[in-house]
C-alpha cells in the first residue's frame, strides 16, 4: 500500500467519513496490521501502539504473527498528522453534515413503495432491494448503483412462487449499502426507524435487512424477504422484535440477487411479525413448505418432545482487546465509548469488552423452560469452536464482499464506510481467507455431531438489547459494537438454518429480546414448529 493509495483514501474521507485503512486481526490473538506513527515499537520496550484511522481509534499489538502482516509506512510526520486529524474527526463526528435522504416513505422502510390496493386483502410482500424485480432498478442501498443501473430484465428466481400466486408486492425495502452494515444505517436513503425509538432515544433497526424489518413493524407489509450473509435477517429481527428465518445455504436460489458471498454464505429468508406469517413467507420461497410445516407440528406438538442444547456466550474472547468494526468482515479494533477511549490512550488492558447481558441470558433460559423443552448445556469445547467459526465466517464474508464489490471500490457516491469494508476484504483475501475456508468443513462436521445429540441449539441472537444511535462519537464505533454483539455468523459458516424469535425481557427499556434457534440442515419446518411453541409459551408483555 503506497503513498498514492493513502492520499487517495484520505481524499475519499470527505467530511470526516470512515476510512478503515488500518486493519486489526483481532481474530488471531490479537495481532494487527498498522500504519506506523513513528518509530517501531517492540515487544520488550513498547508492546502497545495506538493509532487512528477514519473515525475509529484502534488499539492492539504491533508484532506480526499467525500469518498477519504489518503494513509499514515511512512517513512518520504524515501518520502523526493523520492521527491528530482523525482524533478531531472522532470527537466531531456527531456534527458532520449528512446528505439529504432520498427515502420514499417517512419511516424510511422502502426505497420504492407501491401502496396496496384497498380492495385487495391478499398477502402484502416487501422485497429487500438486493433482490431483482423485473422493471425496477436494484439499488443495493447505494446511491451510485441507483443512479447508474438499468432496471432488472427479469425477476430473481426466488420470486417465482410469489408471482404465480399474484401476491401483492408493496415495495423494495431499504437496507445498508451493499448489505455491509450490521446497524442497518443508510446515509443516502435514510435509516429505517426502529419500533422502539422515541424522539429522545433512537434505537438502531439492525442490518442489513433494516427496511425489511421496518416494513413489518410499521404494518406496511405482512411478510418481507431479506438476505442473510452474517446475520442480516436475524439481527434486524432481534432489534425490531419480530421473527426472522435464515434458511439452509443452497436451499433458495440466489440467481438475480446482488451478491455478497454467494459461494459460501448468502441466503434468502422471510421476516414477519409472528411464526404463522414467516411460515407463509417460507411457502413463497419453497414449494410445498406449508405441508412440511403442518407435518412438523403434528410430529412434535409439545416442547417435551424437543431436546435443545443451550450455548452460553457470556464471556468475551480473552484474545480480543477491543471490538470489531464493519459488517460483514471486521477485524478492526474499535473503541466503544469515552471510557474505552481514555483507557486506549493510557492502559489498553483496561478496555471494557462486556459479554452477554444477564437479563438476556435469563430471558432465554426462562423462555426455554416455559416452552418445556428438554435443555442440556453445551460444553466449553463447543463454545470455543463456535467462537472460531464466528471469526472465520467474518473473514470469509469480508473477502466475499470485496470479490463481489471491488468494481465499486473507487466509484463516486459509494460511501467511505462501504469502501473501507471492501479494502478490508482485499487485505484479508491475502492473509486469512484460505485458512478460514480450510476450517469450514471441520466446523460443519462439529455441528453435525452436536445435532446427533440435540434437536436444536439455543443462544441469544444478540448479546445485548438494541443499541441506540449515539449522539456523540463516530459511526465506526456503532458498527463495532453491533458486530461484536451478534451471535449469528457461525451459523452461516455452517450453512445451517436459524430462527430468531422475540421473547419477553424484564427490567429493560424495550419489551423483548431475541432467542436464536439453530437447526440441522433443511430443518426449517421443525425450527418454525419449535418457534411456534416458544411464541405460544412466552407472550409479549404489554
Amino acid at each position: 500500500m503506497n503513498r498514492v493509495r493513502i492520499r487517495s483514501w484520505l481524499r475519499s474521507l470527505g467530511h470526516g467519513g470512515l476510512a478503515l485503512i488500518t486493519i486489526n486481526a483481532a481474530f488471531t490473538n490479537p495481532a494487527s496490521l498498522f500504519f506506523r506513527t513513528g518509530m517501531v515499537p517492540d515487544r520488550q520496550n513498547d508492546p502497545r501502539m495506538h493509532c487512528f484511522t477514519g473515525q475509529t481509534l484502534l488499539v492492539g499489538s504491533v508484532w506480526p504473527h499467525d500469518g498477519v502482516r504489518m503494513v509499514k509506512h515511512r512517513s512518520g510526520h504524515l501518520m502523526r498528522l493523520l492521527a491528530a486529524v482523525l482524533l478531531m474527526s472522532f470527537f466531531g463526528a456527531c456534527t458532520l453534515p449528512l446528505r439529504p435522504a432520498a427515502n420514499r416513505t417517512r419511516n424510511r422502510a422502502f426505497i420504492a413503495y407501491w401502496p396496496p390496493s384497498p380492495s385487495n386483502d391478499g398477502l402484502r410482500l416487501a422485497v429487500k432491494d438486493l433482490i431483482d424485480m423485473k422493471g425496477v432498478v436494484t439499488t443495493a442501498g447505494s446511491e451510485y448503483v441507483a443512479k447508474n443501473s438499468q432496471p432488472a430484465a427479469r425477476d430473481a428466481k426466488c420470486l417465482r412462487i410469489a408471482r404465480q400466486r399474484n401476491v401483492q408486492f408493496v415495495g423494495k425495502a431499504n437496507l445498508s449499502e451493499f448489505a455491509v452494515s450490521p446497524s442497518g444505517v443508510n446515509d443516502y436513503f435514510g435509516t429505517p426507524k426502529s419500533p422502539f425509538g422515541t424522539w429522545l432515544r433512537r434505537y438502531i433497526p439492525g442490518g442489513s435487512s433494516s427496511g425489511s424489518a421496518t416494513s413489518i413493524t410499521s404494518g406496511m407489509a405482512d411478510v418481507a424477504l431479506g438476505t442473510d450473509t452474517s446475520g442480516s435477517i436475524r439481527t434486524p429481527a432481534a432489534c425490531s422484535g419480530i421473527v426472522g428465518l435464515k434458511t439452509t445455504f443452497g436451499l433458495i436460489p440466489l440467481d438475480g440477487i446482488f451478491p455478497v458471498n454467494p459461494k459460501h454464505l448468502d441466503t434468502v429468508g422471510p421476516m414477519a411479525k409472528d411464526i404463522a406469517h414467516v411460515a407463509e413467507g417460507m411457502d413463497l420461497l419453497e414449494e410445498g413448505f406449508a405441508a412440511r410445516y403442518r407435518a412438523a407440528v403434528a410430529a412434535k406438538p409439545s416442547g417435551k418432545q424437543i431436546k435443545v442444547g443451550r450455548l452460553y456466550v457470556n464471556q468475551p474472547d480473552p484474545g480480543d482487546l477491543a471490538l470489531a468494526v464493519a459488517d460483514p468482515g471486521s477485524l478492526v479494533l474499535g473503541v466503544t465509548d469515552l471510557k474505552n477511549l481514555f483507557f486506549s490512550l493510557t492502559d489498553p488492558r483496561m478496555l471494557s469488552l462486556g459479554g452477554t447481558d444477564p437479563r438476556i441470558d435469563k430471558a432465554v433460559d426462562e423462555a426455554l423452560a416455559k416452552s418445556q423443552f428438554r435443555v442440556v448445556r453445551l460444553g466449553q469445547e463447543f463454545t470455543a469452536k463456535w467462537r472460531q467459526a464466528q471469526k472465520d465466517s467474518n473473514v470469509v464474508a469480508a473477502t466475499g464482499a470485496w470479490i463481489s464489490g471491488q468494481k465499486y471500490q473507487d466509484k463516486p457516491g459509494v460511501s467511505v464506510r462501504t469502501k473501507s469494508v471492501l479494502l478490508l476484504g482485499e487485505i484479508l483475501r491475502k492473509t486469512e481467507y484460505e485458512k478460514a475456508l480450510r476450517r469450514q468443513a471441520e466446523w460443519q462436521r462439529t455441528l453435525g455431531k452436536v445435532f446427533k445429540k440435540v434437536d436444536f441449539i439455543a443462544v441469544p441472537t444478540l448479546q445485548s438489547l438494541p443499541l441506540t444511535v449515539p449522539l456523540f462519537g463516530s459511526s465506526a464505533v456503532l458498527e463495532a459494537r453491533v458486530l461484536a454483539l451478534q451471535n449469528t455468523s457461525a451459523v452461516n459458516f455452517g450453512g445451517n438454518p436459524a430462527l430468531a424469535v422475540p421473547i419477553p425481557v424484564e427490567h429493560a427499556s424495550v419489551p423483548v429480546t431475541s432467542l436464536q434457534l439453530v437447526g440441522p440442515r433443511l430443518s426449517e419446518a421443525q425450527l418454525l414448529n419449535a418457534g411456534r411453541l416458544v411464541e405460544a409459551s412466552n407472550p409479549r408483555r404489554k
